[in-house]
């Protein structure tokens, strides 16, 4: 080993090349991992000032401690061991990433290895290095790594694997090409150094600029939306009505929102339009119901369809007339804006836990720093908790406030599975004997709905005492809500409504959990509304619908109802004259058991209802007398069973798809897997 590599000169040199190797490659990896992100998916980011701190945090531990490493390298194993250093460090922490198996290993690591193999090469033969410089640079083998694994997963994640090799290689062979032209004019190490700085720099700032930023329109048609009242819609996930203390719930589960409706109105038949998330806020969002508006997957494509661009949404509705809109939703999978859900929002944030969202990037020697550097998180735990969901909405509407009148749309999730609220809220009706995982309640709901066994009393007391915690929990952050919304000025005059998208079966009829049936349980909802100076408290007995909530917000600020609506505006002291209401549940993945692949209608007048099945005979209950729906009295009442089954028909006859649909993305299927929705 020649004793002048060892020299003061040498060592000053190798340490410069060193630098720069590691400064471009942290400062590219930076730049894809934490800013384009906030760019090319604006609505999914973490709120959480820790995440993003540790991220920048990385950023400096990856220089500066990758600078010694490759020193080292290059001291030992010549000029370009710096180059090495890096793509060894590379092929450890994707080769780690990479999907089981010899081949995804030897497609993830076949370029770090040739392009490793010609860093040895050009090393080998000092005398031809110089002409090689412009492969071996520190800005070409950064780029080759990183954009590679980048663009099969941010941006062609949904391309086929022959489209995803041509799009690479062909900006692999224009870096190249261009970085071949630039190193021609002989660009300094210094100068390569001050290029990762400015890199480095410029996406610190331009990715916390994107995450602060307000996103409000700058003016407003101030003459249009005069006078007009703040529209807040909350809705709580998974939340069925008859697990809410305001409700009459044996629990004390809601004190807040009993609070709530000591000055708002209590409907105490809301019926869902649908039995889970995405069809159910779609007719919450264009007063249509499933049949009409589409948004119900196509199985067994597994194709979701979007909302219809030929309706407007609720938040474009009031955007026309000149309100600020702004939505923020935990349940980043269903509520997504692919989906149609952010269309006229002027901010629209899907809510992630840091994990969660880190799925969705490309493996990185930034992001595995990241990871150690944050506290450990439980996997299972897939949805932003209420408390960082308030603390979020509380900063979003602290920009609203002075931006009347505003929409907000708020969405929890504490009470969908995983029941996971933290303490005291998990342990406060039942301690829980221990914590399922996502794989072993989704296997415990597949037997179940599949006839395989039942739900003992010890799983029952489990789930539902963590469910009823969940519920507890977010109650206790509306109440930290409600507060602010008083302190800001905007409570007393606002239109606040407070629903849920669906409920949740605990055994009852032997299945589990929602999207199941057309049962109370899984249909049932809250839904109170407190009316622009409303202070007395006030009920509602008569059917009411999800589908109800968009003529009723339009009403309330005087915008046009729409050609499709299917509800009626609600009023605070009486429910909609005597007319039916109607939900839907359609065939969805993982709905394998004979029992749940079905199709289902149900129709609801005054106590009756009525439902309709492709696997099962027809169903009728008297929910005045029998609310638990224990006995079928079809065989009884064959005269109210025929008519209000001709009064299903016809309604479904009279209905007609709008729009088209299209498939979820494969990033977004594979989170679905990962949560054990689909198979």
């Amino acid at each position: 080993m020649p004793a002048g590599r060892f020299s003061a000169n040498a060592m000053r040199r190798t340490l410069a090349l060193s630098s720069s190797y590691w400064g471009v490659y942290a400062a590219l990896d930076y730049c894809l991992s934490d800013t384009l992100s906030a760019v090319l998916q604006p609505s999914q980011y973490v709120p959480d000032p820790s995440y993003w701190n540790a991220g920048l945090l990385a950023l400096l531990i990856i220089t500066g401690a990758g600078t010694p490493l490759g020193a080292v390298a290059g001291l030992l194993c010549g000029r370009d061991g710096a180059a090495l250093s890096v793509i060894a460090v590379f092929a450890v922490v994707v080769g780690a990433s990479s999907s089981p198996g010899l081949t995804p290993l030897f497609v993830t690591l076949a370029v770090p290895l040739a392009l490793g193999a010609v860093v040895l090469w050009s090393n080998v033969y000092q005398a031809r290095a110089q002409r090689f410089w412009f492969l071996t640079n520190p800005w070409t083998v950064s780029l080759v790594l990183i954009v590679r694994p980048w663009l099969y997963r941010d941006i062609l994640g949904d391309a086929s694997l022959r489209w995803q090799l041509i799009v690479a290689s062909a900006l692999a062979l224009v870096a190249i090409a261009g970085f071949s032209w630039l190193f021609r004019r002989r660009f300094s190490i210094q100068w390569i150094r001050y290029a990762a700085v400015l890199l480095g720099l410029v996406s610190i700032a331009a990715g916390f600029g994107m995450r602060g930023r307000s996103g409000f329109p700058a003016t407003a048609d101030s003459s249009q939306a005069a006078g007009k009242p703040n529209i807040i819609l909350i809705t709580l996930d998974t939340v069925r009505a008859d697990h809410l203390s305001v409700y009459g719930y044996e629990r004390d589960t809601t004190p807040n929102l009993r609070r709530f409706a000591a000055e708002s109105t209590l409907y105490r038949h809301a019926i869902s339009a649908a039995n889970w998330t995405a069809p159910s806020h779609a007719s919450i969002f264009t007063g249509m119901y499933t049949l009409r508006h589409g948004v119900r997957y196509d199985v067994p494509d597994n194709r979701l369809g979007t909302l219809p661009d030929a309706v407007p949404t609720l938040a474009e509705a009031l955007a026309h007339q000149g309100y600020r809109t702004a939505g923020l939703v935990a349940n980043y999978e269903y509520l997504s804006d692919s989906l149609g859900f952010g269309r006229g929002f002027d901010v629209y944030r899907l809510a992630m836990p840091w994990m969660v969202f880190e799925q969705s990037l490309y493996p990185s020697a930034l992001r595995w720093m990241r990871r150690r550097l944050l506290p450990r998180i439980e996997e299972d735990i897939v949805y932003l908790n209420s408390e960082r969901m308030t603390a979020e909405a509380l900063r979003i509407l602290d920009r609203l406030s002075s931006r009347q009148p505003f929409f907000l749309f708020l969405n929890y999730m504490d009470a969908h599975w995983p029941y996971a609220p933290p303490e005291p809220f998990l342990s406060r009706f039942a301690k829980p004997s221990r914590q399922r995982s996502n794989q072993e309640y989704y296997d415990l709901a597949r037997a179940v709905d599949g006839g395989e066994r039942v739900v003992t009393e010890a799983e029952r007391r489990d789930l539902v005492g963590a469910y009823d915690g969940g519920i507890a929990y977010m109650d206790d952050r509306l109440g930290i809500l409600f507060d602010a919304l008083r302190r800001a000025g905007v409570y007393d005059r606002a239109l606040i409504i407070v629903t849920s998208d669906h409920g949740e079966a605990f055994g009852e009829k032997s299945l589990l959990e929602h999207g199941k049936s057309l049962y109370q349980d899984e249909v049932h909802v809250p839904l109170l509304i407190k009316y622009p100076g409303q202070r007395e408290p006030a009920e509602v007995s008569a059917m009411v619908s999800g589908v109800d909530l968009f003529p009723t917000v339009t009403e309330a600020v005087g915008a046009q109802a729409g050609p499709y609506l299917a509800g009626l505006p609600l009023q605070r002291g009486s429910g909609p004259s005597a007319r039916p209401v109607f939900a839907e549940s359609y065939l969805g993945p993982g709905m394998d058991a004979p029992r749940v692949r079905r199709t289902q209608r149900a129709i609801f007048r005054d106590s009756w209802k009525v439902t309709l099945s492709t696997e099962g005979g027809p169903e009728l209950y008297n929910l005045a007398a029998d609310a638990g729906e224990n006995s079928n009295v079809i065989r009884e009442q064959p005269g109210v069973a025929a008519q209000m089954e001709a009064a299903l028909s016809a309604w479904q006859g009279n209905l007609a798809p709008v729009g088209a649909s299209s498939g979820l993305d494969k990033a977004t299927l594979e989170r679905l897997k990962s949560l054990g929705y689909v198979q």
